[in-house]
């Protein structure tokens, strides 16, 4: 038997700079979660395509952050997660069996 996710906090999200800056990947989870999160951002052009940590952001282009949420050995997440972005609650989410949670901002 497994230990249950039921909520899921994203305290902090990378944020966009325009002008040369290198794509942020860092987020803030609570200490001690019991799931980790990898972030990537996305540039959209008609498809989605992968933007990279070290790429810069360019003014006038469309970026999505895509978010991967993975439970910890020993954890399942459970289907009707709750999942708070900034303290808001976030609905965009896609599960992806065992392997977690996939979501686009």
């Amino acid at each position: 038997l497994r230990d249950v996710i039921d909520q899921i906090r994203i305290e902090s999200l990378p944020q966009i700079s325009i002008g040369g800056s290198t794509a942020p990947i860092h987020m803030t989870i609570p200490e001690g979660a019991p799931y980790s999160v990898q972030a990537n951002w996305l540039l959209y052009g008609g498809d989605y395509q992968f933007a990279g940590p070290g790429g810069a952001f360019e003014e006038g282009k469309l970026y999505y952050l895509e978010i991967l949420i993975k439970p910890a050995d020993g954890y399942r997440i459970l289907e009707d997660v709750s999942v708070l972005v900034g303290g808001d609650v976030f609905d965009g989410i896609t599960m992806i069996g065992d392997l977690g949670i996939w979501c686009c901002l």
